[in-house]
């Protein structure tokens, strides 16, 4: 069993609620177009509570809570009072917001940073690990191709000798269809204004990257439109997605882009606002723009108003080329407007970024498959989550539930905390049950999206795509610290799941990528 540190590699991370490992409090979570002013996706993380034993899981035993976990009678007596020196204790019920971690700004920021000519080293700080996740993350074909069912749990433990140690992660893997989402409104405004006049031709292929996106995954009732603004505000196109034209039947291609004088940004996003508002469900806008508006308070609220009624609104930075390399992430900017906007994060400083949020993950990015999505754990005895945000005097009591978007492989984790090591090692712990359900509202009915029930220890072990994911975690620590103990676990964790590795190199090119990322600032002084 490889020793591990991704528990203390998640909570080296500001934001590192992404694996319900979260280190501290959380600010809200989303419940899919409710009133709560905190929600927002540009996190990424769920957020959960721990609950007490759920005696309906358990059967008492000569007077004593000692009896069998789930509905398949395992975890007797006799095997709990065999682990743990004979200690007493039943299972737990783990509830977890589920999200979609749209948000990928900070790992586009160190992208263009590290493959810039030459190479420039990213701002630490800046770094976040779920930007990564999201960014690098696999998409729905993937999943189906290897075999993935829907909602798939995997475990394996954590920090030294498998002997000694007693803590662990649970990875869960849920993959939505790109087919199952809402109707969409799409609105994109894009800054004209002087500042950007450069960098208009990166807007424009955001734009065409955003019609691809939609197109490919059109729905019936989908649309678009095209806002443009500086001074003033123009309509550049708006009409319904016709699927297998390009770019949906739109004339995306045709557009004029050249800079206008002024900037009336606040006038700009009320207009987007109206506009998405027009007999759409679920509507989404997404502002490109160099970040260098001023926002008020006024204006976060209405965008915190708009998006409690289902009008989401995203940020796209254009990193514009400066004479010192690929424009600062304005990260401030993003995380005051999207997070009114209960949007993601973005920053594009190249058409291949632009084409990797928007064209190939446009789902995950931008659109809804389901709403208040929770994942519901019943852990097996002696065994808690651990890091989940606790509740805060006088707020809710658990997690809302997240939103997930379709086309996607949606990873979550869960920290574990045994009372002794025989819960991941002894076979008589294979006589417990564990169960996961992820439920959330579709289409306006609630549903259960996928469930499994099993042994324990038929769960243990690595996958290749848990493997990848701490790939990810691992090089996203890298590029933070660039220390040369993380950066060796970096390249190990690499290893195993590029080409000839232990696992099956998933979506190679975006890993030997991040082999490049991580070669890079090897290089930097």
């Amino acid at each position: 069993m490889k020793n591990r540190t991704l528990l203390a590699i998640l909570c080296a991370f500001p934001f590192a609620a992404l694996a319900a490992v979260a280190c501290g409090d959380s600010s809200g979570v989303d419940d899919g177009g409710g009133a709560s002013d905190g929600g927002d996706l540009q996190g990424g993380g769920p957020t959960g509570k721990a609950e007490e034993p759920d005696p309906a899981l358990v059967s008492p035993s000569d007077g004593n809570t000692t009896g069998a976990v789930g509905s398949g009678g395992g975890g007797g007596s006799s095997a709990i009072e065999s682990l743990c020196d004979g200690l007493v204790d039943t299972a737990t019920r783990v509830d977890v917001s589920f999200h979609g971690h749209p948000s990928t700004a900070g790992a586009q920021y160190a992208r263009a940073r590290l493959l810039h000519v030459p190479s420039l080293a990213p701002d630490p700080t800046l770094l976040r690990a779920e930007d990564f996740l999201a960014y690098y993350g696999l998409g729905y074909e993937t999943a189906v191709a290897n075999g993935l069912e829907p909602l798939r749990v995997r475990w394996y433990q954590t920090g030294g000798d498998p002997l000694t140690s007693t803590s662990g992660v649970l990875q869960a893997d849920f993959s939505a269809s790109p087919t199952e989402r809402e109707a969409l409104r799409l609105i994109v405004l894009a800054d004209v204004s002087q500042s950007l006049g450069s960098s208009l031709p990166l807007v424009h292929d955001a734009i065409r990257a955003l019609g691809r996106g939609i197109e490919a995954s059109t729905m019936p009732g989908d649309t678009m439109a095209v806002l443009t603004f500086a001074g003033d505000i123009v309509t550049e196109l708006d009409g319904p997605i016709q699927p297998g034209a390009p770019y949906g039947g739109l004339p995306i291609e045709s557009l004029a882009l050249a800079p206008r004088e002024g900037n009336d940004f606040v006038t700009a996003v009320r207009e987007a606002i109206k506009v998405a508002s027009n007999g759409a469900t679920s509507a989404h806008v997404v502002l490109l723009t160099d970040g260098g508006a001023n926002v008020s308070d006024d204006l976060l609220e209405e965008v915190r108003t708009a998006a409690s009624k289902g009008i989401r609104l995203s940020v796209a930075q254009i990193g514009a080329e400066l004479s010192t390399g690929p424009a600062p992430l304005a990260r401030g900017f993003l995380e005051s407007v999207a997070g009114a906007g209960r949007g993601g994060q973005f920053y594009i400083a190249d058409t291949s970024a632009a084409d990797r949020v928007f064209d190939t993950r446009f789902g995950p990015s931008l659109a809804i498959q389901a709403r208040a999505a929770l994942l519901t754990v019943k852990l097996p005895p002696f065994l808690r989550a651990v890091g989940l945000p606790m509740p805060v005097p006088g707020g809710a009591s658990g997690p809302a539930g997240g939103a997930l978007g379709p086309d996607a492989l949606h990873p979550t984790r869960i920290g574990l905390q045994a009372t002794c090591p025989d819960v991941f090692t002894n076979p008589l712990a294979g006589t417990f049950d564990m169960s996961a359900e992820l439920s959330g509202s579709v289409a306006g009915e609630e549903k259960v999206l996928a469930s499994l029930s099993t042994d324990w220890l038929e769960l243990r072990g690595e996958s290749a795509f848990t493997a990848r994911n701490d790939a990810i975690l691992a090089v996203a620590q890298a590029l933070r610290t660039r220390s040369p103990a993380d950066v060796e676990a970096a390249r190990s964790e690499l290893a195993a799941v590029l080409p000839d590795g232990k696992f099956e190199c998933l979506e190679c090119e975006q890993m030997m990528e991040l082999k490049q990322l991580l070669e890079a600032a090897e290089a930097l002084p």
